[in-house]
């Protein structure tokens, strides 16, 4: 549409590239029915002026400016875009009520041509008892909705995004194959007794070959044949799955071995189909490949006598995608396991459990291999840490190190004098006491974006003063974040004694201070135990508000024996 060349003040302005060359006398002539046209209008927002700007790669790849537009002209929403934009509208659905369901699936039988992306985000008490099933009502309205545009050729999803909520297979059917390439779903038992491999296999066929991404989280229910079953379907279609977490999988007993490692055949098979379609691929176009782009896997429970055949996973795993690995690894002497495990280069965050009495205890056999996985960035250690393993862990890349350092914490601070080579922004440090060793070296991690100290012992003798506290803090200028729980014991004496060295007027002054200066702090707990008459208590209460932040001193607490700053209070 060339409108330029129209006479009217409300005439638009188009590239000069999309004039046509032919003289003039012809341009004139197919410019007459235009510029009648434009003639016609109402006026700048008569939407026959409005459509060429939503045929403008600029504004049609804009959303906001696309929904600006829809807000001037009832016609221009009902003709234009229904005309100019099929199959480019993004949509989220946040789905708290009934009634925003079943409004939304109304809306999707008459504009469902526009549609792109569809995530759908669900919770509130609409739904069933149980969090995951959906409210009858709206599964038969949404479904029916999908099915309706199915029929009618109308639904051009590239993206389906189901969260909070199990996939119906009256959703899955209604997919259209030919255009979605990318799949996000969680799968779980729904009521009515369709286990997750069920609401897999109701997958239309023809859509698996055309999905590029397919992420699951899979609840098995803490039934060993929900795995099998899981087993079953990735041993077809696991070359397609991006992201796994398997959940429900606590439960112990002889069969969950073998489901364990029917899920390590089903991973081979997978890697084998990806490696397959890879050398077809290639054969047939050199520069074109199709490998297994696993790229996350978490499976956190286990039985530990399961850990075995749970390790098998590891050699099957990609090692050129995987980045994120939470899995319930290894038992005690288990050397293979621990090679597999150094193999996997491309990780960036890595927890790897197993389960040992009442808590989680990682097999120190799997510190030495860590020295190869150069890439990561965040190591959740679940067990004992001594300072010889430490040493020996060059990570360069390690931003965020949770780890448990066992007795004697007297001599902790040498396991953290190893931790100064490491570039961290995060650092949770959790024992019976903290040394005053220890905080000095915290006060040198200039780069600390988020701290937690706790000590939680009351026979502890030794204790970190509010004085050795603020010189930490003083230069950790960069933190977000702040966790101080520091209850263990001191040796106590008459609280109306005041003037205790460190714990003095002057010294918890120094603390707040120094809280108040972390400019860029966020999030802050803290709970320790102080030392003050009731005279020092006054004065500090009386000074407390020029030294902090009002949104932290509303959330303070100080009296004689105990100085809170709770993040719950306002």
């Amino acid at each position: 549409m060339d409108s330029s060349r129209g006479s009217s003040p409300a005439a638009l302005t188009v590239p000069k590239d999309s004039i046509s060359s032919s003289s003039s006398t012809a341009a004139g002539d197919r410019s007459q029915p235009h510029a009648a046209a434009v003639a016609g209008c109402d006026g700048i927002l008569d939407y026959r002026l409005l459509k060429p700007l939503l045929r403008h790669r600029s504004i049609s790849q804009d959303q906001q400016a696309v929904a600006t537009l829809l807000q001037t002209s009832k016609q221009l929403q009902a003709v234009a875009v229904q005309q100019l934009l099929p199959g480019q509208l993004p949509v989220v659905l946040h789905a708290r009520k009934l009634q925003q369901v079943t409004g939304f699936a109304a809306w999707l039988q008459k504009h469902s041509s526009w549609l792109q992306e569809l995530a759908v985000h669900a919770a509130g008490p609409w739904m069933n008892s149980k969090i995951t099933c959906w409210h009858p009502a709206a599964a038969a309205a949404l479904a029916a909705a999908m099915q309706q545009a199915a029929a009618g050729g109308r639904l051009q999803l590239q993206s389906f995004r189901l969260e909070g909520c199990t996939a119906l297979p009256s959703m899955l059917r209604q997919l259209p194959a030919a255009q979605l390439t990318r799949l996000h779903v969680e799968l779980a038992q729904l009521e009515i007794g369709v286990v997750a491999p069920a609401q897999l296999q109701s997958m239309a066929p023809e859509l698996l070959p055309q999905l590029q991404q397919l992420h699951l989280q899979v609840d098995a229910l803490d039934d060993a044949q929900q795995l099998v079953q899981l087993a079953t379907w990735l041993q077809q279609h696991g070359d397609i799955v991006s992201s796994l977490k398997i959940q429900g999988t606590g439960s112990s007993g002889p069969d969950w071995a073998a489901a364990w490692s029917a899920l390590a055949s089903a991973f081979q098979a997978a890697d084998a189909t990806a490696a397959t379609v890879a050398a077809a691929a290639s054969a047939a176009v050199p520069s074109s490949s199709k490998r297994w782009q696993l790229q996350s896997l978490c499976a956190a429970e286990g039985d530990a006598k399961a850990a075995a055949a749970l390790a098998q996973l590891l050699q099957h795993l990609p090692a050129h995608s995987l980045t994120q690995l939470e899995c319930c690894l290894v038992s005690a002497g288990q050397r293979a396991t621990a090679h597999e495990l150094s193999r996997l280069t491309a990780l960036r965050s890595l927890d790897p459990m197993m389960h040992s009495g009442g808590g989680r205890h990682l097999s120190l056999r799997l510190l030495a291999p860590l020295s190869a996985l150069m890439q990561l960035t965040t190591l959740k250690l679940g067990g004992p840490v001594t300072r010889v393993q430490l040493q020996h862990m060059q990570l360069p890349q390690l931003q965020q190190l949770q780890a448990v350092v066992n007795k004697p914490w007297k001599k902790a601070e040498g396991a953290a004098a190893a931790w100064m080579k490491l570039p961290l922004t995060e650092l949770s440090w959790r024992s019976d006491g903290i040394p005053a060793a220890l905080v000095q070296l915290v006060g040198a991690m200039h780069g600390l974006t988020r701290l937690k100290l706790q000590a939680h012992s009351d026979w502890a003798w030794d204790q970190v003063t509010p004085a050795q506290l603020a010189a930490m803090l003083q230069p950790l200028t960069g933190l977000q974040e702040l966790t101080l729980r520091l209850i263990s014991g001191f040796k106590r004496r008459e609280a109306s004694a005041g003037g205790v060295p460190g714990y003095d007027v002057a010294a918890v002054t120094a603390l707040l201070q120094a809280i108040g200066g972390l400019t860029e702090l966020g999030q802050v707990s803290v709970v320790l135990r102080m030392q003050l008459s009731e005279q020092e208590m006054e004065t500090l209460h009386t000074v407390m508000p020029r030294l902090l932040p009002d949104w932290i001193a509303q959330r303070c607490r100080l009296h004689v024996d105990v100085f809170k700053i709770d993040p719950g209070l306002y």
